[in-house]
């Protein structure tokens, strides 16, 4: 038995709430003649993937529209507008856009990847599963095993997170953008579960295959992190936000710094990740992601809540119901929390971060049985989670301490 068809059963009941960005959208149709526009609306595409550029996935939405102007059918094009609205995190119209792809071209495999990730967003499981493993049934690729990993790692399957994502790595190209993309997936994956040996490992081989890269650098800067030596940490977390001063880089960066008491310096990191955030929302919904940054570090707003409820609604998946129960917890809507994170965690998780926000939020409601025993199995959350919840572990109730920073 082969490799991918051991692991294809070793996932049986899988399920995910992570939408994968499609690293290999090259394939031409299958028995459709392919538009000049809608090649180009993909290539484009393709472009703003390694760009971040905003123009880039503008122009990709212009030329697919131009493209289906003149010819309907062009599914190349239908394809490109499915891969920018996932991009921009409107899941229900990228499912829309992927039925109408397989419409027009039923054997191709390209619209099979999309219509998967959208279904996982939109929480919708049991026939996101199916779509999972015919995709890596169809084509065992870097984009089947990428998707299939983080199934396994929302389902706590994590041995088989890292075999999939190993592959992954395998499949593509050295030196290429996929492959380093993939790279540091796989040492996210290590860092976040405390496989900080092999992570060591992996990042040394990384830095030897782009040296001087910022991504690699914030790797570094996480490794420290993991293994507490918050100096060295911060240092590699400045070099890397040269380059990438994104907003989860930035936020990371400020969770050492208030663990190593330079609130202000924290602070001004925090102000950069929420600028950060309001630019990036120019290309993508990312309310989910704003508003844990906001219930991270303050008391969130009745207009917060709002917001959480309406997120949430765009985005009914875990991760959706993880971030509304951080945002009622933190709000002091403990009951409502509590019940949100319970559905966050009904794939099996072992995330440690979501695990340590809905001990927040059960020790909130006072259900301490429940938040002693989550609290505990979130030992690797990041430091200034950990603040909140290390008396949860041994009391299951927060402290007068544990209340969220002005």
């Amino acid at each position: 038995m082969s490799r991918t068809s051991s692991l294809a059963i070793a996932l049986a009941g899988v399920i995910t709430a992570a939408a994968v960005v499609s690293l290999q959208s090259d394939e031409a149709p299958r028995g459709v003649a392919a538009g000049a526009d809608g090649s180009a609306a993909l290539a484009r595409f393709s472009e703003y993937q390694r760009s971040g550029r905003v123009a880039d996935l503008e122009d990709a939405e212009r030329l697919a529209a131009r493209a289906l102007s003149a010819d309907p059918a062009d599914v190349q094009a239908v394809e490109a507008r499915a891969r920018a609205a996932m991009s921009r995190h409107h899941f229900r119209q990228g499912l829309a856009l992927a039925n109408r792809a397989a419409a027009l071209a039923p054997d191709r495999v390209a619209h099979r990847g999309i219509r998967a990730d959208a279904l996982i967003e939109l929480g919708r499981y049991r026939r996101a599963l199916p779509a999972v493993q015919r995709r890596m049934d169809l084509r065992p690729d870097l984009d089947s095993y990428a998707r299939a990993s983080y199934a396994a790692e929302l389902t706590g399957n994590l041995a088989a997170a890292r075999e999939l994502m190993n592959l992954a790595v395998e499949a593509a190209q050295p030196g290429g953008f996929a492959h380093k993309y993939m790279r540091v997936q796989q040492i996210q994956l290590l860092l976040r579960y405390g496989n900080r040996d092999a992570a060591a490992e992996i990042i040394a081989r990384a830095a030897a295959e782009y040296p001087g890269d910022p991504e690699i650098a914030i790797a570094r800067g996480r490794l420290a992190a993991a293994r507490g030596h918050l100096g060295p940490a911060r240092r590699q977390y400045l070099v890397g936000i040269r380059a990438l001063p994104h907003a989860d880089h930035l936020q990371e960066l400020a969770e050492a710094e208030v663990a190593l008491g330079q609130t202000s310096a924290a602070q001004r990191h925090l102000g950069r990740a929420r600028v950060a955030y309001r630019v990036a929302a120019a290309a993508e919904d990312n309310a989910i992601e704003r508003l844990n940054l906001i219930a991270d570090w303050s008391r969130p707003t009745t207009g917060d809540v709002e917001a959480a409820y309406s997120a949430r609604a765009r985005r009914p998946s875990v991760l959706g119901d993880a971030m509304l129960g951080w945002v009622l917890a933190r709000a002091g809507r403990c009951d409502e929390g509590a019940r949100a994170a319970r559905r966050s965690l009904r794939l099996g998780t072992l995330d440690p971060r979501m695990l340590a926000r809905a001990a927040y939020a059960e020790a909130c409601a006072g259900n301490a049985e429940r938040a002693r025993a989550l609290a505990r199995s979130a030992s690797g959350a990041p430091p200034h989670l950990k603040t909140l919840i290390v008396d949860i572990a041994r009391d299951g109730h927060l402290s007068t301490g544990a209340g969220p920073r002005r």
